[in-house]
């Protein structure tokens, strides 16, 4: 979720399946009573492990955005361009973000859309807005169910059904073309980065909890997921943040 803290005169912005809920509830412990948390609370997660529990729930929410043209409204993950526009340029320009290498982060992203309980899968048909892609929908669960993931997620991509979060990929780095964030923290290396921004915060180093871990298959090396039509794919909608921070295809590979 994100994170706009007074107390520490900090923001924390975060896309999709880069660990930013670990991050996230490491961050929100520090957080006072007037700092805003937008989002939904975390334990609507079933995969938050028991032991991380206790965190701050969302709050001053009003704060921030009332929706407008970003169409986010107050969602947990809002990209930067909306909350300069909900907070105002006033305040501290103090951003913190992680990135992750996006042939990964997408294969997260697809094993999270498609081991949703049935309640939760219902609004994947409802975001398409068309009756067609809840068909397609349908056709990637089969092929998912059934283990056949490179041609899932290539049929996926070329039918468009990830266009939106592709496309979103770059605004979470970017604000009118140029980098925002004041550091970076990598997937990769995360406990080292997050100590990083601690010591830069001055609050208390903690380690980050493990959180949402039982949707992906653990140590996999995401390569195998692609075919050269999905990867290339990959490559061109995220060629924004992919030259920014040097990533490439192989990298990180089974872990």
């Amino acid at each position: 979720m994100t994170i706009i803290s007074h107390r520490h005169e900090f923001i924390f912005v975060r896309h999709q399946k880069i660990a930013g809920t670990r991050v996230r509830i490491a961050l929100s412990r520090c957080c006072g009573p007037e700092d805003v948390i937008l989002g939904r609370t975390i334990r609507f997660h079933s995969a938050v492990d028991e032991d991380d529990f206790g965190i701050v729930s969302p709050q001053h929410e009003e704060a921030v955005c009332r929706g407008g043209e970003s169409g986010h409204g107050n969602g947990p993950h809002l990209p930067p361009h909306a909350i300069r526009a909900g907070i105002g340029p006033d305040v501290w320009d103090a951003y913190f973000t992680v990135a992750r290498n996006p042939w990964d982060q997408f294969v997260s992203y697809y094993y999270w859309k498609f081991s949703l309980r049935w309640q939760s899968a219902r609004r994947i048909f409802k975001d398409t807005g068309y009756l067609l892609n809840g068909y397609r929908h349908c056709w990637m669960r089969h092929l998912f169910k059934r283990g056949r993931h490179r041609q899932s997620m290539e049929f996926g991509l070329r039918k468009g059904l990830f266009a939106r979060h592709l496309a979103e990929t770059s605004s979470f780095y970017f604000i009118d073309g140029d980098e925002y964030a004041d550091y970076v923290m990598r997937f990769e290396n995360l406990q080292q980065d997050f100590d990083e921004v601690c010591r830069r915060l001055r609050i208390p180093a903690s380690r980050l909890p493990r959180t949402k871990s039982r949707f992906r298959p653990p140590g996999e090396d995401y390569r195998k997921y692609y075919t050269d039509y999905s990867r290339d794919y990959i490559g061109v909608k995220c060629r924004r943040m992919i030259d920014a921070f040097g990533y490439r295809f192989g990298d990180g590979a089974g872990r």
